[in-house]
């Protein structure tokens, strides 16, 4: 069912991402998106922190009428800090993974946050010991969060929909996470 489920996704997405490049000049879009894209991944790699979600604020780009704040990732990473506790390092020691759950996602620095305490706490190749959905009823964020997290190689789930209602209007399973499905990873 996996298998059928991902690859009729793909065939919509990439439709969609074809509609969304021919929009461009195709010069810039594959000389610029790239390497963005490049750019992105490598300081995501050198220190998880929010780089699009900065990015969106400080472009003024946030709907505040919706009730959407951006958190610094400072504070993301001092609030992961002072909320880790021995839950969440028993499970991943029992289990080999641990269920992660952000209801309002925005660009995913509350998770990013959680990746920089793990790592700082010497936890390494985080994509097999977090399961982690996150939310948030804004579709633009949905992608923020989904390019951030998959670039790190995380399990993730990210659903367009609202956590008050349970209204779903589609997921994003992270590449991480759709070969941990077909494997039969996660148990639950």
């Amino acid at each position: 069912m996996a298998q059928s489920y991902y690859r009729d996704l793909f065939i919509s997405r990439e439709q969609e991402f074809k509609n969304i490049a021919n929009k461009y000049d195709k010069a810039v879009f594959n000389e610029y998106f790239p390497s963005l894209m490049a750019i992105l991944a490598r300081l995501l790699l050198e220190s998880p922190k929010d780089y699009l979600g900065t990015i969106f604020a400080r472009l003024n780009l946030g709907q505040h009428y919706r009730g959407q704040f951006f958190t610094p990732s400072h504070i993301c990473e001092f609030m992961a800090e002072i909320t880790f506790n021995e839950n969440l390092e028993k499970a991943i020691q029992e289990k080999g993974y641990c269920r992660v759950a952000e209801p309002t996602c925005g660009s995913g620095a509350m998770v990013l946050g959680l990746v920089k305490c793990l790592q700082n706490r010497g936890y390494e190749k985080l994509g097999g010991k977090l399961y982690i959905e996150a939310t948030d009823i804004d579709e633009l964020c949905v992608c923020m969060t989904y390019t951030q997290l998959s670039l790190l190689g995380l399990s993730v789930r990210v659903v367009h929909g609202n956590s008050l209602s349970g209204e779903i209007f589609s997921t994003w399973d992270s590449p991480n996470l759709q070969m941990a499905n077909l494997a039969g990873y996660f148990n639950f």
